[in-house]
């Protein structure tokens, strides 16, 4: 299991493991974050928004678009 030492990263990630794995989990956190110009340890609470809005969009063909976002708002509601 893959440990980031950004907070937001870390409970993002936890989020996406029992749905998808480690792997695939790492990957979309890694991509996502990527699309906002950040890397996974750079994360911010301002980003968390148009992250959850981003991977929610990414989701919805795997989760359908109620699972997808109750996985969206999770990620908006981290502190």
């Amino acid at each position: 299991m893959i440990n980031y030492s950004n907070k937001y990263a870390q409970q993002i990630f936890l989020l996406l493991v029992p749905l998808f794995g480690d792997s695939m989990a790492r990957s979309v956190l890694k991509f996502q974050s990527y699309k906002l110009g950040k890397n996974e340890e750079s994360l911010s609470e301002n980003d968390l928004k148009k992250l959850a809005d981003e991977i929610n969009i990414g989701l919805i063909p795997f989760l359908g678009s109620d699972g997808a976002g109750i996985i969206s708002r999770k990620i908006i509601n981290i502190k």
